[in-house]
C-alpha cells in the first residue's frame, strides 16, 4: 500500500503544471539591471520567484533540477525536484 501511495504522489507531481513564479514588470526588470545573476546575460523570459529575485526561466529551471532553494537567498522554493531527474523508482520507464 505504501508503494502505491508513493507512486500516486509521484504521478500527480508529473501532471501538475509547474509554475516557477510570475512575470516581472518592466520597472522591476530595470530596477535589477536586466542581467540574470545565473548566466550573466540579458534576461530571456524572466521570472520573478516568490522571494522576489528574478532569473531567466531556463536558468532557474536548471537550478531547480538540482536544488530546492533560490540561487541568491537560499529560501526554500521547490517542494521536491527528485521526480524530474528520473530518481523516482515507481515509474515504468519505456526507452
Amino acid at each position: 500500500m505504501q508503494a502505491a501511495k508513493a507512486w500516486w504522489k509521484s504521478f500527480t507531481k508529473l501532471l501538475n503544471n509547474i509554475q516557477l513564479g510570475v512575470s516581472p514588470t518592466k520597472e522591476t526588470l530595470l530596477g535589477v539591471g536586466c542581467i540574470c545573476p545565473i548566466c550573466h546575460d540579458e534576461f530571456k523570459t524572466p521570472v520573478q520567484l516568490t522571494c522576489c529575485h528574478i532569473f531567466c526561466e531556463s536558468c532557474v529551471t536548471k537550478w531547480f533540477d538540482r536544488e530546492q532553494t533560490c540561487p541568491l537567498c537560499r529560501a526554500t522554493l521547490v517542494d521536491d525536484p527528485a521526480w524530474r531527474d528520473g530518481a523516482t523508482s515507481y515509474f515504468v520507464q519505456i526507452f
